[in-house]
């Protein structure tokens, strides 16, 4: 992907999901990681800084009956 702003100014940040799914996900990310952040990087230059965080519990799975208890006028504002 080319960006029209300065990677040296850019900040990444990636939270990875505990377990199996996300251990392979954080095995994928830190090798792109390594092309694109190592010694020759990619055209265009590193990125200014990387931070990669793990969950540290699972998250909950929401039942059908849990979603959409928030009440309207958090999700779209005020509409009057």
């Amino acid at each position: 992907m080319k960006l029209t702003y300065p990677r040296e100014l850019i900040d990444l940040g990636f939270i990875v999901p505990k377990g199996p799914e996300g251990d392979q996900v954080l095995e994928k990310l830190k090798s792109r990681l390594r092309e694109v952040q190592g010694r020759g990087g990619i055209a265009g230059g590193k990125f200014n800084h990387v931070t990669i965080m793990r969950q540290d519990v699972e998250v909950p799975i929401v039942s059908q009956d849990e979603k959409g208890i928030l009440p309207t006028f958090l999700l779209f504002g005020d509409r009057d």
